[in-house]
């Protein structure tokens, strides 16, 4: 782990602030396996009366001591956890339920503000924000990755080190590039990381662009990054108020159905009547997908250093004529990156010189408005309802651009080093009952996700 200033705050298990303690930790067998369980499985274990939500909240702290001195996905826990988790056990044995996600734990970004009696702060991964009460959040991860410095690695942050993988042989390689195959991705890449370790059964991440896909993709996860202005913004450290939104994270489509039911605002767009879960299908009948060639549309050898029998994995598919990535490039720099108006530290100072005005602004913003068009023109001219590409393709500068949503479909891991291999779906605005429909057609045909096995080799010894 690489260490700061500020991570030698941190306990034992990499957490600031209250840590539970567990006499048994290492000898305890558990209520059921947090690896595998999912809010489905867990609701059915809750209507039942096989446990009670105390036991869930238990057990995913004990899996954050037990493994996030490894992985450093989580940052903080809510000391209140347990007690609120037996109110909703009250209510469940009422008959009061909330809702799909009642009595269930959720894992959250550090960059977005939860209620102040949660006792959390919110730092965005920022050392000047220790001990800061915006508002506070349940559980907390890696935050503003890209945009804190130039060739810092994804899933670092200065208040907490540096995250693992929980598939990568070996961890992370520090003569990899920032964004490799050793990497995990980010910038909710914490989220990420403790669902597909079973430290929480779902999250809520945000992405500006890539920051819920690319993260996903390599923890073998779902996640749907929704259209732009559905979920309110108001509570997340903002990076582009134009791109910035929440999305959820899971390890089954319809866990991340029922979340993005609770996450929309129903005034901004059209759900189903009966939530996006029941949007889900198990075949492709009337599924007609496009998709782009990985030899033209991947992330650049700066970015993902190549290996080449990692490359040689990664095949499929036709090509679509999308304008390249390329296009986004205006007087000399990525349009949607000029606009991202809350940038790392190296690029505040260079931005001290930067013509902060409205035409200095609008112009990059018509220009990749105008790129991101060729999206919309392509799915229209070639009768298709969605755009299937490589995971290590920022695809995502398009959806952030144009504002529509994207989605995960986790397929396998790489034979070179273990880390999982995906692809990613876009479908037009409005349409993520299409992109549920899409996932849970995916999730039907083909084989179940890898759950990870690399992490478990670094228990924590009591």
């Amino acid at each position: 782990m690489a260490s700061t200033p500020a991570s030698r705050l941190l306990s034992k298990e990499r957490l600031l602030g209250w840590v539970p303690q567990f006499e048994d930790l290492c000898e305890h067998v558990s209520s059921f396996n947090t690896l595998t369980a999912t809010v489905q499985s867990l609701q059915e274990e809750l209507s039942s009366g096989r446990l009670q939500s105390t036991q869930i909240v238990e057990e995913y702290q004990r899996s954050t001591c037990l493994y996030n001195g490894w992985l450093g996905a989580v940052y903080q826990l809510a000391p209140g956890a347990v007690d609120r988790a037996r109110e909703l056990d009250t209510l469940r044995l009422q008959g009061n339920l909330i809702g799909p996600l009642h009595g269930i734990p959720i894992l959250v970004k550090d960059n977005i503000a939860t209620p102040k009696e949660l006792e959390m702060g919110t730092t965005g991964g920022a050392v000047a924000l220790i001990g800061s009460e915006p508002e506070g959040a349940v559980v907390v991860d890696k935050e503003l990755n890209y945009y804190k410095g130039k060739n810092i690695p994804c899933a670092w942050s200065a208040a907490a080190g540096q995250a693992q993988s929980t598939y990568v042989h070996g961890g992370l390689d520090r003569t990899d590039s920032i964004g490799g195959h050793s990497n995990p991705l980010g910038s909710s890449s914490g989220c990420a990381i403790a669902v597909s370790a079973g430290l929480a059964p779902i999250a809520v991440g945000t992405e500006t662009d890539g920051s819920l896909v690319t993260p996903s993709t390599r923890a073998s996860l779902y996640t749907v990054k929704p259209t732009h202005g559905l979920i309110n913004t108001s509570c997340i450290i903002p990076t582009s108020e134009r791109y910035d939104t929440a999305g959820p994270m899971g390890k089954t489509v319809r866990d991340v159905a029922n979340l993005l039911d609770v996450l929309v605002d129903y005034n901004k767009t059209e759900v189903p009547q009966d939530g996006y879960a029941s949007a889900m299908t198990t075949t492709w009948n009337d599924i007609k997908v496009g998709t782009l060639d990985p030899e033209k549309w991947r992330m650049s050898d700066a970015f993902v250093k190549p290996v080449p029998e990692a490359t040689k994995q990664i095949v499929f598919g036709i090509d679509l004529p999308l304008r390249p990535l390329s296009d986004f490039e205006f007087e000399g720099r990525n349009a949607t990156q000029t606009l991202m108006q809350y940038l790392n530290q190296l690029l505040l100072e260079q931005g001290l010189d930067f013509p902060d005005s409205v035409e200095a602004r609008e112009k990059p913003l018509a220009h990749s408005k105008a790129v991101a068009m060729s999206f919309d023109e392509t799915i229209e001219k070639y009768d298709i309802d969605v755009i299937i590409a490589p995971d290590d393709c920022m695809l995502s500068t398009y959806s952030a651009a144009g504002e529509f949503p994207i989605a995960t479909l986790p397929i396998s891991c790489l034979d070179f080093n273990g880390r999982p291999v995906g692809l990613l779906v876009a479908a037009p605005r409005h349409k993520e009952w299409l992109l549920i429909k899409v996932m849970s057609a995916w999730e039907a045909t083909f084989p179940g996700r890898k759950e990870p096995e690399e992490f478990l080799k670094h228990i924590r010894v009591a």
